[in-house]
């Protein structure tokens, strides 16, 4: 077995880079272009099924240690120096609680840990990810573990037959595939979280698309390849299925969507034609569409672009706020190219020689210079110290939210309150319950507990509010607590604007039950806090403009940008529609068991088509769909009598 340089192989990386880049971008035809990952991961099963064969078969032995330091020095330098210049270029740019966000995300990046840090953390599919400038190295995540546990797979078939290696590879891929029928279908309830050890509440795509469990057959289509013994086709056969292969890919891009339910079986189109592709490499003619010098070009340095693209595009729309134009979309590629190609021929390169005998020290100061400014980030909140005397003033009254509980690893199913605990344990009579949006009313529960003497628990993202049958199997609550306040993001919830109503009193009648559980048999009292006002465009994020820091004299006129609500799709009538029934059918339904009372957020906020994002120097919102302790505290001043006397009485 001879171990040679395939072109194709670049080529294939060329496109699958240019694709993802394009769908970064939001080039109509790319809705799909996510799948560029998915062709990295077969040519990854490919190369690294030939590499661990090779060695076998030419050694009689596969040097673990040998292998994984190549794989290391692959992509570790390269890694290292782009999150090391986005982080300095955060202290320029980023807003303090940016900057803080940055600096968390990049050490779970450097440690390949990323896929599991924004699994927990947030959606890859929210719109405000794009000021999350680390989130595109998941994949690296995902690539990392697979390269550990690759060589112990192929170890475990290594000494069958082909024909049953290949059967094995497509039992693994049926398996998988079993695997996201089976969540699809259940969704990540509370059975599948204690089968899969996930955690409840989080969407089916972002479970699909972030672990490694829903990810690994995606490289043994590039094992099946390998394994299938090369034949002699005559060229037209040969240039049909390579056509074939590269029309798949296209087709997936066209079908594929990022709100597709079964987009991780979709995905299976690109993967074939991928495989195909591969497969049928030295077709004449054709293969000059991926064999050329440009898509070679562009496949070598394809990881750095894969790399430095997402940073570049993120700082960009920080900066600009608006969608970007299309003149600025071709400024992005082309910086993007000539600083991949840099870091390609300066840091790739010589890095993968092993003759650079001096190699790991450059990467020990980069390390420590990622924990340190990470570090120093986090610790100095941010370095407010950067913003002049108006923004330090903005700064107070935007959040009160770290005192929180949070998602924990080993108390999935039961979270013991004492944790989340705020105030005197013995007169613990107040609990906070719900997503994040919760998270948004706590400031307000602690102002209410310490008036009239309680203590507040707050259970954040535990689980996910109460759409699920099953929720109440969640908690372990204090028996003690009286008082119940219950926030979510409630249209989140909703799929058809004509399920609102039967989905809000499904709501409801999950909340009434709260009564049958024992953990919450002295609750008296329910409060909820009804949908906010959320803004219909999520690439905006208000405290990011108005916090930048003025190194650039970025001026911007931040109150103009962000004086609008939602007056094309109405989204704003569907949210009305959505705390319409949650006062309705609570006073139907709960007050029945508990004594009842409804706060709606929007006829605070709101009057009309418009509503306050930021007035009297104080900003309302900290993202499109979370409000600001300012805002939660003009709501509480606003119907401050009402929900005074519900407690009192």
């Amino acid at each position: 077995m001879k171990k040679t340089y395939i072109p194709i192989i670049d080529g294939l990386r060329a496109l699958a880079v240019i694709i993802v880049l394009l769908f970064h971008l939001k080039i109509p035809g790319f809705n799909g272009g996510f799948i560029g990952v998915d062709i990295f991961f077969v040519i990854s099963g490919y190369l690294i099924t030939s590499i661990y064969f090779y060695e076998k078969d030419k050694n009689n032995k596969f040097d673990f240690l040998s292998y994984f330091e190549k794989r290391f020095f692959r992509l570790f330098p390269s890694l290292v120096f782009v999150i090391l210049v986005s982080l300095l270029f955060g202290y320029i740019l980023l807003s303090p609680f940016d900057l803080i966000e940055i600096s968390k995300s990049a050490i779970y990046s450097i440690l390949f840990l990323s896929n599991i840090y924004f699994f927990l953390d947030s959606s890859y599919w929210a719109n405000l990810n794009e000021y999350k400038f680390f989130i595109h190295t998941w994949s690296l995540g995902i690539e990392m573990t697979f390269y550990i546990l690759m060589p112990l797979f192929l170890f475990l078939i290594y000494r069958f037959n082909n024909k049953f290696k290949i059967l094995i590879c497509l039992l693994t891929i049926l398996l998988s595939i079993f695997l996201i029928v089976f969540v699809i279908y259940k969704g990540p309830t509370i059975e599948t979280a204690k089968f899969f050890g996930l955690f409840y509440g989080k969407e089916v795509s972002d479970v699909l698309f972030y672990l490694i469990p829903f990810r690994f057959f995606e490289f043994l289509f590039g094992s099946i390849i390998f394994f299938i013994p090369e034949k002699k086709f005559n060229k037209k056969i040969k240039q049909f299925f390579f056509l074939i292969g590269l029309s798949l890919i296209f087709f997936s891009l066209y079908l594929i969507s990022p709100d597709h339910k079964y987009q991780s079986l979709l995905l299976i189109l690109s993967l074939i034609g991928s495989s195909l592709i591969i497969y049928f490499k030295d077709a004449s003619q054709v293969n000059r569409i991926l064999d050329n010098k440009i898509a070679i070009f562009i496949g070598l340095i394809s990881y750095s672009l894969y790399l430095v693209h997402w940073p570049i595009i993120s700082y960009f729309k920080y900066i600009l706020i608006n969608e970007i134009s299309l003149i600025m979309k071709l400024i992005i590629i082309i910086l993007s190219i000539l600083i991949s190609y840099l870091i390609f021929k300066f840091i790739e390169v010589p890095f993968r020689n092993k003759k650079f005998s001096f190699r790991p020290i450059p990467l020990i100061i980069g390390i420590f210079s990622i924990i340190f400014l990470s570090n120093s980030y986090k610790n100095n909140d941010g370095f407010i110290s950067r913003l002049n005397d108006e923004q330090k003033n903005l700064m107070v009254n935007i959040t009160d939210q770290k005192e929180t509980c949070e998602r924990i690893f080993s108390t999935v199913y039961k979270l013991k309150y004492k944790i989340c605990l705020h105030g005197n344990e013995r007169d613990s009579k107040i609990i906070v319950l719900g997503d994040s949006n919760a998270t948004t009313w706590f400031p307000l529960a602690k102002k209410l507990a310490k008036k009239f003497n309680y203590s507040v628990v707050n259970y954040r993202r535990i689980c996910n509010s109460f759409p699920k049958d099953t929720v109440l199997d969640c908690y372990e609550i204090d028996p003690k607590a009286e008082i119940l306040i219950i926030g979510s993001l409630w249209f989140n919830w909703q799929s058809k604007e004509d399920e609102i109503e039967i989905k809000t009193k499904k709501y409801i009648e999950n909340i009434n039950d709260l009564n049958k559980n024992k953990n919450f048999k002295e609750i008296k009292k329910i409060i909820i806090f009804g949908q906010i006002p959320a803004l219909r465009n999520e690439n905006i994020n208000i405290m990011s403009c108005l916090l930048k820091p003025n190194f650039l004299n970025l001026s911007q006129n931040c109150e103009e940008i962000y004086n609008y609500i939602d007056d094309e799709n109405k989204l704003l009538e569907s949210y009305k529609k959505v705390n319409y029934n949650l006062e309705k059918y609570g006073n139907e339904i709960l007050k029945n068991n508990f004594e009842f009372l409804f706060i709606d957020p929007i006829k605070s906020l709101c009057k009309s088509d418009k509503c306050i994002q930021y007035e009297d120097k104080k900003i309302f919102y900290l993202n499109n769909n979370h409000l600001s302790t300012a805002a939660v505290n003009y709501i509480y001043m606003k119907k401050k009598e009402i929900i005074e006397n519900f407690l009192i009485n």
